[in-house]
């Protein structure tokens, strides 16, 4: 997770080497509440996770039993069947939000 401390010493010294020839991205485990940290504490200026992400449960009453898969999940459940992934541009909107909102990166 780049939210770990020595995950975020790696991308501060990664950063650094990169002296600004090349762009670092920090990413995984990367959420809203964290990002304006990482990119502080590590000097990038790009960040990328699942800002957007949300769980919606399906609509749908009809569910036999034993219940038949369709989707193409790897270990399909009850639960992934009859729900669906979507972008919440709220939340997208609050990660961009705690983006900008970092201070500007530390070059050394």
């Amino acid at each position: 997770s780049a939210g770990a401390e020595d995950a975020k010493k790696l991308i501060r010294a990664l950063v650094d080497r990169a002296d600004g020839k090349i762009g670092i991205i920090a990413g995984g485990g990367v959420t809203v509440q964290n990002v304006r940290s990482i990119m502080e504490e590590t000097g990038v200026s790009e960040a990328h996770g699942t800002a957007g992400r949300v769980t919606i449960k399906s609509k749908m009453a009809y569910r036999p039993d034993p219940p038949l898969f369709m989707g193409g999940e790897k270990w399909n459940t009850s639960e992934v069947e009859f729900s669906k992934k979507a972008i919440s541009a709220r939340r997208v909107f609050e990660y961009v939000s705690e983006m900008k909102s970092a201070s500007a990166p530390r070059r050394k």
